[in-house]
């Protein structure tokens, strides 16, 4: 019986080698062996990397390259990040350096992970200047992807005080601009005391409508005014909820900034508006920020940046993250 299926499984092998593209298996023998596809490969290089694993990870790549199997370099882990973008966020040079020789296309260099970072900005937001440095050298690297609330590289490695970094990332094509909330990197820095990066960033900080001379008190004084409170942030207007107390009804509106009106209005700040429909888009113009009152508390905490994130997980300075642990 035995010599009976030896013969058969002869007799098939000619016939598997005649093939030009065999699944991911093959007969040897009379056993049916497994063979990784490019996916699998990938899920065990992220295993490895997101482990801290880095000389298996560097070893598995030496192998694949030596061997020219394929690995799918676009396979994310459960956050949407790819193994370059893990790599760069624990700061594995050598490791990225690997990644990065097989030639990675673009989408996979600017991969957004479900937080909208990148490769890049992960390691400006980490400190490693080596990993953004063999990165920024990929000339298919984009340093202006923002995520959804705006923030960049520039503005993460500005806001961790890395100057080294942000002067690698300006040297590169880097724009400082403003984020959802209306800050800069400069102001996200010189926030935090890095006088170092604001230093790095003054000579291209973009001017400010604040820096314009304001509009006479006079003039402002004439105009019929009502309150309102930024309920949030555009590219060149504001999005207000009118006042209660003095509008009726509360409304959502679109409005515009008046000259020598801040462009970084925080969120839930109380604000003057007048009616001017030769404004665009909706004929309000923001044209003042109202005075505290007498008495009145605290300015109410602005919203989470992430409010997908659980509380255990929120940046430090998260409102949400503080009053969860107050109580």
């Amino acid at each position: 019986m035995n010599a009976m299926r030896t013969r058969a499984v002869c007799a098939l092998l000619p016939a598997v080698a005649r093939r030009p593209a065999w699944p991911s298996w093959a007969l040897i023998g009379a056993r049916v062996l497994s063979v990784p596809s490019a996916t699998e490969r990938a899920s065990t290089l992220i295993a490895h990397i997101k482990r801290g694993d880095e000389d298996l990870a560097r070893e598995m790549l030496a192998e694949l390259a030596a061997a020219r199997e394929p690995i799918d370099f676009d396979l994310t882990d459960s956050y949407g990040s790819t193994a370059l973008t893990l790599a760069s966020r624990a700061g594995h040079l050598e490791l990225a350096r690997q990644l990065l020789g097989f030639g990675l296309p673009a989408p996979v260099l600017n991969a957004q992970n479900i937080f909208g970072s990148t490769a890049l900005m992960c390691a400006s937001a980490s400190g490693h200047v080596d990993v953004c440095a063999a990165l920024l050298q990929q000339p298919a690297i984009d340093v202006n992807v923002h995520t959804q609330y705006g923030s960049s590289a520039l503005s993460k490695a500005a806001e961790a005080g890395h100057s080294e970094i942000v002067r690698q990332l300006l040297a590169h094509g880097a724009v400082a601009a403003a984020n959802k909330l209306g800050r800069t990197p400069a102001e996200l820095a010189l926030a935090k005391g890095h006088t170092s990066v604001v230093a790095a960033l003054q000579p291209i900080t973009p001017q400010r409508e604040s820096i314009q001379p304001p509009l006479p008190k006079p003039h402002m004084a004439q105009l019929p005014l009502v309150r309102a409170r930024v309920c949030g942030l555009r590219a060149s207007n504001v999005v207000c909820r009118l006042d209660t107390a003095v509008q009726g009804p509360p409304g959502t509106i679109i409005a515009s900034r008046a000259v020598g009106v801040p462009a970084s209005l925080p969120l839930n700040e109380r604000v003057l508006l007048r009616r001017d429909p030769s404004v665009p888009p909706a004929g309000w113009v923001i044209v003042g920020v109202c005075e505290p009152e007498p008495g009145a508390g605290k300015r109410p905490k602005q919203r989470c940046l992430h409010p997908r994130r659980p509380k255990d997980k929120k940046c430090v300075d998260c409102p949400d993250k503080r009053a969860g642990a107050a109580s």
